[in-house]
């Protein structure tokens, strides 16, 4: 799951929801017991879910709430129970309570064990902290009371001691009662203790502070009033450590209100440092109250950092589509004399300003510097002028460092494109840039071209495209260039207006590879009694021109073979023949030719050798010896149309092959034998791939003393008439992709249905095959339906992409 919620039960447990994918339904929730998964019910407003609706918390009575987004909440409520020693413990608390008064409270686990639920990155419900539960003996009825100043926000805090300040609520309800400190739904073993009327007096309490040295830090001191308490209380602070310093403003409270009070630190405290300092009121009367502050020193940062340059203007650029400048370089210098830790560098607000290289991480020694690239992109915005800030967070004592960005969109300019390139070492290739126009721009633009890796040069011919217009771009690659793929950015550039646009291509440099050779050779055949050859054609790279020995293993018995030569220097051919024994076995396979040079290389090729029967006495004939099959759509078929095969001879004839040639598919009903003066039927249908005309041959193999028996075919493929569409294929895994054959297509809708394996995740798209565009695209799980408008004479495609899962696929539909 890519987000999701999750929570920790009072059991033990984990509940957990998760998708089948990043961003995909329908959800399962599950419970995990440190060992096994297993699925529980899903929440009824969930079921079309992903994972990253949900949210859960983990509720005082130990029931996790469960919310996705919609206006429905549920509860979830786990089997069993805690165990004992995952009890928070109470040592110490006021036997006797007062509505509305202020009470410290210890013991060991207030925080719990976990954090409680969880979420990913984006939310946070974290329940590591103690709630203080009063149940009243009389009517129990549950009050909670708040806690505040928590000794440790720490889980699985053992025996440790910690301790808390609970606020019992003016509205309690007064007597008996008990008294729990509950961790994530856990509670302590109860706590007897009495609740009476307010006592007019105060309660104090304050946040945690924290100070670096050399500078200062603040806490707020509350102070609330209980029972109409009204009297002025005067503030003071004991139990500072050396080096801290502390003022009170105001340094006195009357009735309910705050103090802020502030610490200063000489840069020679001792930090880092944890303290508890003590802030005490008191009452004209003599009357105390004090409550526990943290105070957390740590040591000042080391060093200044200083961005170069202050600022920058990205310039005028037009606000079209795929715009932005090249990157712009900033420098981030520690001008201190101590490092400096980075912590981060963002640009604010995103959108037009995009950070594209952050070299500034860990630790910035004095005296050094880092880099950051960003540029600029208006692309389909309004045109006017835009402004941001490039922002660096550090320790540093001038952090954050914050840049000012500007930059202006026009509606009038220009745009370049260009394709990507593969040129080989020490050759030369081109490319053609072409710029186009908006707005009536009309002004001069200089080409240049950055990021050229070493040993690679580049020249526009022309250099200057004045409005709309295209230049021949030659890179021309040194022998001794690093072979790979470069990102090549190319630059446009209007001083006159000061637009720069940019558009990356890559460029592959090729390796030339080393001197070798290849062999290739075609299928040959022999029948039993004779002889017959196969032409090995040895092919030459990189100027090899060494002597290359042929040999041939995988021969069938009965049959030998000869080369002739039997060696072959450069490029060049040899003949090789096979002679069949009267005794050799038909059938087909496989013979290995194997080519080995003076130094050992070896390459090969692999010849389909047929061996067929000795010749019979039959005779046959195949007739109709031709047959036009007409007009047929295009990815359509025709009917099936009769050849007759007849054994005019006197003995039976074995049938080894039956195959045709071009657009068109043939079903051999003769079998392997045609008894002497009997006929047999062969079927053949016209299935056009393309517009015009198509031709191709029947033959059929047997041992005839006249095999092979051949006819010719014809027939037009028309796209007028409408046609199936009817694709399948194989996909192994998760992220391959295929593509379908061309189709051409008449006027009017085309519709296409993907059909893959249940649960899996596809892009289904159709091309125009000419315009090299997406007109249809259809993602998610199976099966896709996409519709559209064909043009006529418009060549299309399919393209099918595995995004989760894998497996085999189908395409069908029709086109007009």
């Amino acid at each position: 799951m890519a987000d999701g919620a999750a929570a920790v039960e009072t059991n033990g447990n984990v509940l957990i929801m998760a998708s089948p994918g990043i961003y995909q339904q329908p959800p399962t929730f599950l419970e995990w017991n440190g060992s096994t998964l297993t699925t529980v019910p899903t929440p009824s407003t969930a079921s079309s879910d992903s994972s990253w609706y949900g949210d859960m918390l983990e509720l005082p009575n130990g029931q996790i709430l469960f919310s996705d987004l919609s206006q429905s909440l549920q509860v979830w409520t786990p089997a069993g129970t805690y165990q004992t020693a995952w009890q928070p413990t109470i040592s110490s608390v006021s036997s006797t309570l007062a509505a509305g008064a202020t009470y410290p409270i210890s013991g060991t686990q207030f925080n719990g064990l976990t954090q409680g639920a969880y979420y990913g990155d984006d939310q946070q419900m974290a329940t590591n902290y103690p709630l203080v539960r009063i149940v009243n003996a009389a009517t129990g009825h549950v009050f909670y009371c708040r806690t505040h100043g928590h000794s440790s926000m720490g889980v699985a805090t053992g025996s440790t001691p910690v301790s808390t300040n609970f606020d019992v609520p003016s509205n309690i309800e007064l007597g008996a009662s008990t008294l729990y400190v509950v961790a994530n739904g856990i509670p302590s073993a109860g706590v007897a203790t009495t609740v009476g009327p307010a006592i007019p007096g105060f309660a104090l309490t304050g946040t945690t502070a924290s100070v670096q040295a050399g500078g200062s830090g603040s806490s707020t001191v509350t102070q609330t009033a209980i029972g109409g308490f009204n009297s002025a209380v005067t503030l003071s602070v004991s139990g500072l450590p050396t080096g801290v310093s502390a003022v009170f403003s105001p340094p006195s409270i009357t009735g309910t209100g705050t103090s802020t009070l502030t610490f200063t630190a000489a840069s020679t405290v001792v930090a880092p440092a944890t303290s508890t300092v003590t802030v005490t009121g008191t009452t004209a009367a003599g009357t105390t109250h004090s409550t526990s502050i943290y105070l957390s020193l740590s040591a000042a940062p080391a060093g200044t950092l200083s961005w170069s340059p202050a600022s920058y203007n990205f310039g005028t650029l037009t606000s079209t589509a795929n715009s932005f400048t090249p990157n712009a370089q900033f420098s981030l210098t520690n001008t201190g004399s101590a490092p400096v830790t980075i912590k981060g560098i963002s640009i604010s607000p995103g959108g037009e300003f995009v950070l594209n290289g952050d070299y500034c991480t860990g630790t910035l020694a004095p005296g050094a510097q880092c880099q950051v690239f960003a540029y600029f992109t208006p692309s389909n915005q309004p045109p006017g002028v835009f402004t941001g800030s490039l922002i660096a967070t550090d320790s540093a004592l001038n952090s954050p460092q914050t840049l000012a960005l500007s930059g202006t969109g026009s509606a009038s300019g220009f745009n370049i494109t260009a394709n990507d390139l593969t040129v080989g070492q020490g050759s030369s290739g081109s490319d053609t840039v072409t710029q186009t126009v908006q707005g009536g721009f009309n002004a001069p633009v200089t080409l240049t071209a950055s990021f050229l890796p070493t040993g690679v040069s580049a020249v526009f011919n022309p250099s200057t495209i004045v409005g709309a217009g295209t230049s021949t771009l030659t890179f021309a690659v040194s022998s001794t260039a690093a072979p790979g793929s470069y990102g090549v950015m190319l630059v446009g550039t209007s001083a006159s207006t000061g637009i720069t646009q940019v558009h990356t291509i890559t460029l592959t440099v090729a390796n030339q590879g080393s001197p070798g050779f290849s062999l290739s050779a075609p299928a040959a055949s022999v029948t039993a009694g004779g002889a017959g050859s196969s032409v090995v054609t040895e092919s030459i790279t990189h100027g090899f021109n060494s002597p290359v020995t042929l040999s041939a293993s995988g021969l069938p018995s009965g049959v030998s073979a000869a080369f002739s030569p039997a060696s072959i220097t450069g490029a060049g051919s040899s003949t090789l023949t096979f002679n069949a024994a009267a005794t050799a076995v038909a059938g087909t396979y496989s013979v290995t030719v194997t080519g080995t040079a003076a130094s050992g290389a070896t390459q090969t090729a692999t010849i389909p050798l047929t061996v067929k029967a000795g010749s019979s006495s039959g005779s046959v004939t195949l007739s109709p010896a031709s047959y036009n099959f007409g007009n047929v759509t295009v990815n359509g078929y025709s009917t099936w149309q009769a050849f007759t095969l007849t054994n005019t001879g006197s003995t039976a004839v074995s049938i080894s092959q039956a195959t045709v040639s071009g657009p068109f598919d043939v079903s051999n009903a003769c079998g392997s034998s045609l008894a002497a003066g009997s006929n047999c039927t062969v079927w053949v249908l016209f299935a056009p791939q393309a517009n015009g005309a198509a031709s191709g041959t029947l033959t059929l193999v047997d041992n005839a003393g006249n095999s092979p028996q051949t006819a010719t075919l014809t027939g037009t493929g028309s796209a007028t008439s409408g046609g199936n569409i009817n694709y399948s294929g194989t996909i192994a895994a998760a992220g391959q992709y295929a593509y379908t054959p061309n189709f051409s297509s008449g006027a009017g809708p085309v519709t296409a249905t993907l059909n893959v394996p249940a649960g899996s995740s596809w892009r289904f798209a159709a091309d125009d095959a000419t315009a090299n565009q997406v007109v249809a695209e259809q993602d998610g799980t199976g099966p896709l339906t996409i519709t559209f408008t064909a043009v006529a004479g418009g060549t299309y495609n399919f393209f099918i992409e595995a995004s989760a899962g894998a497996g085999a696929w189908s395409v069908t539909g029709s086109h007009p």
